[in-house]
């Protein structure tokens, strides 16, 4: 299903905030967004019955082998990370994938994952519908030169950051 859509923006962690997820998946802006550019948006998690989804909306329930998440993941062309307010003092693993793999992301603002700011050449980091929708038409533009700034080589986790 993923080959008939000209981008692909992935949530791979199923622990995305749900209250987040069901405001993104009724938000007509967004799903307007992604029929107009063909964008398929899959988010690892559980569908909640109740929500009528776009076409252009997948979910991913369960447990994802290694193979399935790793070509989801290459195929991607934005990764989407919204944890909840509970994912606190970590690191996402997700974000350093993210860099060594030269991908885009962008992040629902959280104290624990301001870091991410220091890796691209554009603020991934949003705190709305409305900025996640900006900078999704943004970032899936064929022309977009935004991109991850720091190599995989360099990138050693300051933990400070993260406690502050």
């Amino acid at each position: 299903e993923i080959k008939y859509f000209d981008k692909v923006i992935f949530h791979p962690s199923s622990k995305a905030d749900s209250s987040f997820v069901e405001s993104l998946v009724t938000d007509k802006a967004l799903c307007e967004l992604l029929h107009k550019k063909n964008v398929l948006l899959l988010i690892h998690g559980k569908k909640n019955k109740d929500w009528k989804l776009s076409d252009n909306i997948r979910f991913l329930a369960g447990f994802l082998p290694t193979d399935e998440y790793q070509a989801v993941f290459q195929r991607a062309d934005v990764i989407l990370l919204a944890y909840p307010s509970s994912f606190q003092n970590q690191v996402s693993g997700v974000s350093y994938e993210c860099v060594a793999n030269r991908k885009k992301i962008l992040v629902r603002e959280h104290p624990a994952l301001t870091y991410c700011r220091d890796f691209y050449n554009y603020d991934p980091i949003f705190g709305s519908n409305e900025c996640l929708i900006k900078k999704l038409d943004m970032l899936t533009s064929d022309d977009s030169n935004f991109q991850c700034i720091v190599s995989a080589e360099a990138l050693t986790p300051d933990y400070n950051k993260i406690f502050e």
